[in-house]
């Protein structure tokens, strides 16, 4: 049987059933195809994660004493360019398994959706438990038993002796516990750059920021200080804006500017991969190494 039309995978099947004047095989047909789709799947998803391992893993570990930042791609924690070698050869002797093929079985598509839901979300879950137990519980900062808050959202602070973070636009009445109390909350405001109301938004954060920094008066303010991220709740701002804020800081809590600066530093995150975005400053952190909750 030829077919002039349709996906690859079924001209293909088309050409390997003989139908012997027989129509309910062109059953025999969708199931082939099918097969081969998966067969197909299974292929490029291998060929995917090959590259993944090459890029990631191997790589890194053949270079790294070349380019150490490189190093931060180890995540196989290879030691030397052999061991690098010998994970390359151990991966590609499984490609006989990819080309095997994937045998098909006709399940019901609700059933097969469940199943992989339901696969997918403990497989996730283990691992990130297993490889990443911190960042999957919330990146929380506990601290003899108590809990400070999360290094991924940011809080709100307005007083001279901590470091301010980006504006945050706050919301108390959208969400409350099951006992009735008042969460906080935040979000972008979402006006026009070109609109009225956001230029006088601006000017009156301008003012705020000045008044609270009256020995920065002839310095430029940080952008990240007058505005707030896309998602209203980022703990970060970037190192000039940690700086814009140390004579305040170290005059309002009795302290060297060299310390403050030493507290900023400690808690300055650097580039991701030591190459994409730049260098921030986690709020909360300096907040409690300042308050002598965490500790350097």
């Amino acid at each position: 049987m030829a077919m002039n039309s349709g996906t690859q995978a079924a001209k293909e099947a088309g050409n390997m059933v003989d139908l012997d004047s027989s129509p309910t095989k062109l059953i025999d047909i969708v199931r082939i195809g099918k097969q081969l789709l998966m067969t197909r799947g299974s292929l490029t998803t291998f060929s995917i994660a090959n590259d993944v391992a090459k890029y990631f893993a191997i790589i890194p570990a053949l270079f790294m004493g070349l380019y150490p930042g490189l190093s931060k791609l180890n995540i196989m924690g290879l030691h030397s360019p052999q061991s690098a070698v010998l994970s390359a050869i151990i991966y590609n002797a499984l490609i006989p398994l990819a080309l095997k093929g994937v045998k098909y079985r006709e399940v019901p598509a609700g059933k097969l959706l469940s199943r992989n839901l339901l696969i997918y979300t403990l497989f996730v879950t283990v691992l990130s438990q297993v490889l990443f137990p911190k960042q999957a519980n919330g990146s929380i900062i506990e601290i003899d038993g108590k809990k400070y808050g999360s290094e991924l959202l940011g809080q709100y602070y307005t007083d001279k002796g901590h470091m301010w973070g980006r504006i945050m636009n706050l919301d108390v009445s959208t969400y409350k516990t099951n006992d009735g109390e008042i969460l906080m909350y935040a979000g972008p405001s979402n006006l026009s750059p070109a609109s009225e109301e956001y230029k006088e938004l601006i000017e009156e954060r301008i003012a705020m920021i000045k008044e609270a920094n009256p020995n920065m008066e002839d310095e430029a303010i940080p952008v990240d200080l007058v505005t707030c991220s896309g998602s209203g709740l980022d703990p970060h701002i970037s190192p000039a804006a940690a700086e814009y804020q140390v004579k305040r800081i170290a005059s309002a809590q009795g302290i060297s500017e060299e310390e403050v600066r030493s507290i900023i530093k400690e808690c300055t995150e650097g580039k991701l991969l030591g190459i994409l975005g730049e260098k921030t400053v986690n709020v909360l952190k300096v907040n409690l190494m300042l308050d002598g909750i965490l500790k350097k």
